[in-house]
């Protein structure tokens, strides 16, 4: 009974490991300064699966975030992003021009950047649930533009603090305190 179990459990262990899904990530509590612009990384592992074209469909609070352009993205083809007016979500699609050939990314690599102008305050940003019609997709350069079963890790933005400027005046009259400092320190033992 053991001799008959090994070889199916091996099996199994075989497959499990040959059908690692691709993902598409965002990343959480991704931190921006409010009322600057933020370039949000969206990185992909494809476990060495070509992709020919991909559409994400992604939500958030457009008080928060206000959409500007997509960066960053070296794959060629056509590249397009439409967020309906400044209304979410944001619609990003891409195909490649030539069929046959497509992108294969390195595991972990910044597919592209999301541009937005930041106004504070928490926001998720998620994935469109990829069961439903028009969502999130990956396709495969087989032809037939196979839909790539992928994970999409749904992300957010945080408000950090922008760091406070110090003038040249703040730092001469701090140099200047602690000169006197030492002098009164020197000549008063």
């Amino acid at each position: 009974m053991k001799k008959s179990f090994l070889p199916l459990l091996f099996i199994f262990a075989i497959f499990s490991m040959s059908a690692r899904a691709q993902t598409v990530t965002i990343p959480e509590n991704f931190e921006g300064v409010p009322g600057q612009q933020v370039s949000i990384p969206v990185t992909v592992d494809t476990d060495g699966q070509e992709i020919c074209s991909f559409d994400f469909e992604i939500h958030y609070d457009n008080s928060v975030l206000e959409f500007i352009e997509i960066t960053g993205f070296g794959g060629g083809g056509s590249l397009d992003a439409n967020d309906d007016a400044g209304d979410s979500p944001l619609k990003i699609g891409w195909n490649s021009t030539d069929s046959d050939t497509g992108i294969t990314p390195d595991d972990g690599e910044v597919l592209l950047y999301i541009v937005f102008d930041y106004e504070g305050q928490s926001s998720t940003l998620n994935f469109e649930d990829p069961n439903t019609f028009g969502a999130s997709a990956l396709t495969d350069c087989s032809g037939d533009n196979v839909v790539v079963e992928a994970t999409f890790n749904n992300g957010s933005i945080i408000p950090v603090s922008a760091p406070v400027p110090v003038s040249g005046w703040a730092l001469m009259i701090g140099f200047g305190l602690m000169v006197v400092f030492v002098v009164l320190r020197i000549v008063k033992p």
